[in-house]
Order: C-alpha cells, then sequence, then structure tokens
C-alpha cells in the first residue's frame, strides 16, 4: 500500500459516520486492504493522523459512504463537519486562528495541504479579504475520485466558520474529474470589519492560547504513547531477531557439528539462554522403540542428573507426561506443578523439583524420537503460544541434528568395518603386514596427538596407516617373501602398492583428500620418493608422519630377508636420514617419544597388542 494521505482525512469520515450512520461502521472498514490485516484495531489507526494510508483506501471509504448514505455529495458535508465539529490541533491553529481571518488562513492552504497529503498541490490563483481562487492540481497515477475534490471543496467552504461568518459561496470554474487539467474554485465570504476584527482578534487570544497548550498536552501524551509502542516493538523485534539467530546457529550446528554430546551442549546452551529456562533435559526413545532414556541435561549443577543413568520410562506409561507427549507427538505446559494433577511421587519431579515446566517431542521425519522437558523457576504465566512454536520448531531442528549425528555415525562404523575386513583380507595373504599396519598405525596416531594434530585428523591417520599397504594384496608371495635383493621389474611392482592401495579404499571414501595420505607414504622428504616425487611441505603432514612410523617399524621387526634391528639402532638410522628421507619435525618429536617410551610400553606396542595410549 502506498501511503500518501495523512490519516486526517480518514478520521474526518470516521468521526462523520459516528455521529450520523454508527451501524455501519463496521461495513466501512472491512476488507479495505491487505496490509490492514496486521492491524489489531484498525478503526483506532484510522483515528491517529499521525498515520498514513493510500489514495485508493480513502476514495473507496468516500465511496462507501456515499452508497450507504445516499447522498451524492456526501463528501462535501463531510469536508464542512472535519471543521466545523473537532478541534484542529495547535499548528493548525497557529496557522488559522491566530491571524484572525479566512483570507490569512487561506494562504495557508499550500502549506497545510502539504502537511496532510502527498497526491495533489494547492495554488492560491488570487486571494483578498472577501474572496479566493484556489487551484488543485492532482498528480498522475493517484487513485482520487471526485468525493475526495468535493471534500477538499467543503473544507475551504467551512473555513469562514472558524470566526463566526457563514459558509463561503463556492462556484466551481473548472474539474479535473470532467476532463479539466485541474480543480478551480472561487470562493466568497462574508466580509468583516476591521474593528470586528481586532475585537475578535484580542477576545480569541487567551481562548486560543488554552486550546493550545491543551493541544500540546496532547500531542505530548501522544507521544509518550508513541515512544512506549516503539519501545515495545523494539523490545519483541530483539527477541524475535535473537531466536531467529539461535535458529540459525541450530541449522549450522546441525551443518556442521556431528559428535552427538558437542551437539547437544552447543543447541541446548542455545534454547535454554534464549528462552530464559533454568534447567532442561532431553531423553531419547531407545533403540527397541519402548523406552525414554536420559540423554544430556543442561542447567543443573548439583550432579543430579547422573543420578538418572539407566533410568527408563516406559512409553506404555500414559500417565507419565513424558511417555505421553512422545508417544502422542502433542507438546504440554504446565504451569504450576504443586497444583497440578501430576503425581508428586514420580522420581524425577521429586528429584528435581520443577515449579513449571514444558515437555515437547523431538520429530523428525515425521517420527517422534525423543523429548525435551524445560523448567522455569519463576513460571510461565508469560509464555505464549507464539513461544511454543519457537521452542517446538527448535526442537525439530534438534531432532534433525540428532538423526544427522546418528546417520554419521553410522556410516563411520561401516567404514571402519570395511577397512577392517580389507585388512582381514591382507592378513590372510601376509600375517606380517596386518601386524606391521597396527604398529603403523599406533606410533602414527602418538605422533599426531603430540604434534596437536584435532581429533577427527587423527583418528581418519589411524585408519590410513591401518590400510596404508592394502595395496601388496595384489603382489605375488614370491615377491613380497623373497630373501634376496629384488630386481628392478620386482621393485617396480612393489613401488605399484601405494595406488594400488588408493584405488581400493577410494569407493569407500568417495574422493576425500585423505586418500593422498596413503598414495604419498613414501614419498621422501628430498623429493627422491615415490609414486610423484613430492619433496618437502608438497607431502601432506599425514603422510610424513605415516612415512617415519612405517620405516621404524620396518626396521625393527622381523623380515624374510634380515634380521630386526633394536629400538637404539633405529632410532639412530631415522635421525641419519633426517631432512633427506624424513621430515625433520616429525623426527625430532618421534625420536623424543620414543626415548620417553617405557620399554614395557614398547614391547608392547612392537608384539601388536593395539593401539597404544597418548606418551
Amino acid at each position: 500500500m502506498k501511503k500518501n494521505v495523512s490519516c486526517l482525512n480518514s478520521r474526518a469520515i470516521i468521526e462523520y459516520t459516528r455521529r450520523n450512520f454508527p451501524g455501519f461502521m463496521e461495513d466501512l472498514l472491512s476488507d479495505l486492504d491487505p496490509f490492514f490485516e496486521n492491524i489489531e484495531n484498525l478503526e483506532l489507526y484510522m483515528l491517529d493522523e499521525h498515520n498514513w494510508i493510500s489514495q485508493r483506501v480513502l476514495s473507496e471509504m468516500f465511496r462507501r459512504i456515499r452508497v450507504f448514505s445516499g447522498k451524492e455529495e456526501v463528501a462535501r458535508e463531510i469536508g464542512h463537519q472535519a471543521v466545523t465539529n473537532r478541534r484542529y490541533g495547535y499548528i493548525e491553529n497557529i496557522f488559522i486562528k491566530a491571524i484572525g481571518h479566512p483570507h490569512l488562513g487561506i494562504l495557508r492552504a499550500p502549506t497545510i495541504n502539504a502537511k496532510f497529503s502527498k497526491t495533489k498541490t494547492v495554488e492560491i490563483v488570487e486571494s483578498d479579504w472577501s474572496h479566493a481562487v484556489l487551484r488543485l492540481k492532482w498528480y498522475e497515477g493517484i487513485d482520487s475520485t471526485r468525493d475526495t475534490c468535493l471534500y477538499n471543496q467543503g473544507i475551504y467552504e467551512a473555513i469562514p466558520t472558524i470566526w463566526g461568518l457563514p459558509l463561503a459561496v463556492t462556484t466551481e470554474l473548472k474539474c479535473y474529474f470532467d476532463g479539466d487539467e485541474y480543480c478551480e474554485f472561487h470562493f466568497v465570504w462574508a466580509k468583516k470589519s476591521i474593528i470586528t476584527l481586532i475585537v475578535s482578534l484580542f477576545s480569541k487570544r487567551k481562548k486560543l492560547f488554552n486550546e493550545t497548550l491543551a493541544e500540546l498536552e496532547r500531542e505530548k501524551m501522544l507521544i509518550e504513547q508513541k515512544y512506549e509502542e516503539v519501545e515495545t516493538l523494539n523490545i519483541d523485534l530483539k527477541e524475535k531477531i535473537d531466536r531467529l539467530t539461535s535458529l540459525d546457529a541450530c541449522s549450522k550446528a546441525t551443518a556442521s557439528i556431528l559428535d552427538t554430546d558437542q551437539l547437544l551442549d552447543t543447541v541446548m546452551s542455545l534454547i535454554v539462554n534464549i528462552m530464559k529456562f533454568d534447567r532442561a533435559i532431553i531423553m531419547m526413545i531407545d533403540e527397541s522403540g519402548d523406552n525414554l532414556m536420559p540423554m544430556k541435561s543442561v542447567g543443573e549443577t548439583d550432579g543430579s542428573f547422573k543420578e538418572l543413568v539407566g533410568y527408563k520410562i516406559s512409553l506404555k506409561r500414559t500417565s507419565n507426561i513424558l511417555a505421553r507427549v512422545a508417544t502422542s507427538g502433542i507438546a504440554q505446559t504446565i504451569k504450576d506443578v504443586d497444583n497440578s494433577y501430576l503425581r508428586k511421587e514420580n522420581m524425577i519431579l521429586k528429584k528435581f523439583s520443577p515449579k513449571s515446566f514444558i515437555v515437547v517431542p523431538l520429530i523428525s521425519r515425521n517420527k517422534v524420537i525423543g523429548i525435551m522437558a524445560a523448567e522455569r523457576v519463576k513460571g510461565l504465566e508469560d509464555f505464549t503460544p507464539n513461544d511454543l512454536d519457537y521452542v517446538m520448531n527448535f526442537c525439530n531442528q534438534i531432532a534433525i541434528s540428532l538423526q544427522n549425528a546418528h546417520l554419521v555415525a553410522n556410516m563411520k562404523q561401516s567404514f571402519v568395518s570395511s577397512i577392517l575386513s580389507l585388512a582381514s583380507a591382507l592378513e590372510a595373504k601376509d600375517s606380517y603386514t596386518r601386524g606391521h599396519s597396527n604398529r603403523v598405525a599406533t606410533y602414527s596416531t602418538i605422533i599426531a596427538r603430540r604434534m596437536g594434530v584435532d581429533r577427527e585428523r587423527i583418528e581418519m591417520l589411524r585408519l590410513m596407516a591401518l590400510m596404508h599397504d592394502i595395496g601388496k594384496i595384489g603382489i605375488p608371495d614370491n615377491i613380497i617373501n623373497k630373501a634376496g635383493k629384488l630386481d628392478d621389474e620386482e621393485f617396480l611392482a612393489i613401488k605399484r602398492h601405494t595406488n594400488v592401495s588408493v584405488s581400493i579404499i577410494e569407493p569407500l571414501l568417495a574422493n576425500k583428500p585423505e586418500l593422498v595420505d596413503i598414495r604419498s607414504h613414501h614419498e621422501r622428504f628430498d623429493g627422491h620418493g615415490y609414486p610423484e616425487g613430492l619433496s618437502g611441505n608438497q607431502i601432506p603432514l599425514e603422510a610424513r608422519i605415516m612415512g617415519v612410523a612405517d620405516s621404524f617399524d620396518a626396521m625393527t621387526t622381523c623380515r624374510p630377508y634380515r634380521e630386526p634391528m633394536s629400538k637404539h639402532k633405529a632410532m639412530d638410522e631415522i635421525k641419519t636420514h633426517k631432512g633427506t628421507q624424513f621430515c625433520p619435525e616429525v623426527v625430532e618429536i618421534f625420536v623424543d617419544i620414543l626415548t620417553s617410551m617405557p620399554d614395557d610400553l614398547y614391547t608392547l606396542i612392537n608384539n601388536g597388542y593395539g593401539q597404544a595410549p597418548t606418551v
């Protein structure tokens, strides 16, 4: 809606209708414009001259009252009564009353028009103490009608009544709505003697002063009211922005955090802070689909949540509010626990003693997967349906997040299972290779932890280390177990195992960048390795770590073609090739790890008993 007319004009129509046709008020204001659907009290809005509406809406209001009243020139009558039956604001009083005569009042017409309308201009063609000629020029594209023209004519006709004179005698010279370029009127008013003018001016000064003070006070109260409304709207707006921001943060957490525990910490902190809950708990339906089990809490400081470990609520207990929400998918609000129907012997009620709380289902893919219960100690008296809608939307985001995390965990487990199955296949061919891969994975994990690599990368490094030699599954046994030196063709077959490893694992990783760790674990720091001849930091960090761990384990374990080296001799060999074959930083950290490692722990690792703890 294009707002180009002050509600000073709609106020004139409403007040006229109230006085003359009160039963028509509902029809006058119904279905005027979609904009008004969000206005709680449209009549109050239309009476406030500080608000604005469109010329189209004003024209429709004139049309409706004309049809209902049966008066073709009812708009002219409305213009008369707008002047004679209401007090103008203090600005209009100063413009019109203070100057004491219609002639001087008419001179202010262009200014007053500009203040309350953006649909036309008003020009004074001529004016003196007995008459005036006014010209109204309508802007193009304005939805104005002859009713609006008559309304303006009525206002100017009634201006003399402010000073106790009769209505002006009007002659319409031109009409825009009859095809002319503009509307033009000739107004003639009764003469007022100079003596009467002076007496009138002085007699009305005190009255004008009092009325102006009253209008100033009214304007002040109105401004205060508007200020309070703006403050309330600002508070509401900030609350909505905070809620939208938290929903956005929850959505981002859904996409970026795949660790369930970390995810719940993030999203539950958001909902508690935004909704000013004191405590909240999430319970999930177990794998059997028969029970609710506690999963995460926030806000409790006495460790009482730990006492709920192993606690179950059967979904068949329809008398239990948590089970009922989980089975029905309908949220529940309890505003006063002490005076509610709830069974006070319930373990959670006895343990946590909530004063008021809500229970909301966690729904993902049209299925309830759990519930969230949240408490407010101060009560939920101000908890609105909009608040509940927001919490339910938020909980649906939580449910989606949990399901995504669960799916990713299942995919990761399937991936790990696939890798272990491949490793088992390699063990069947060469038992040494499986033990070797386990030890390389263990050493690589220890080095990466000491270097500060993040947990997810370390886990992927461990899996890649377990699989780094899987490509040897296609190399003939006589080459792998050859006691003597390999010839060129045999060595070429060995070198191919890095690319073969990648081709085997690639379907599981879907072209993830971690594949380069397997391909590059035989690259040398000086660039003389294989398969691509990478050097220095061109080699991924994980591959540099794996390369040191791989070589150390190869030297310290028994092979068909040689006896194993001692730990210290292998360490010296590693240090000798620091900066040529091996990354200097990785060598220094690994040597420090081995030097400080207890002999029994080293023996445990060397014998292939799983992954060692951080050293």
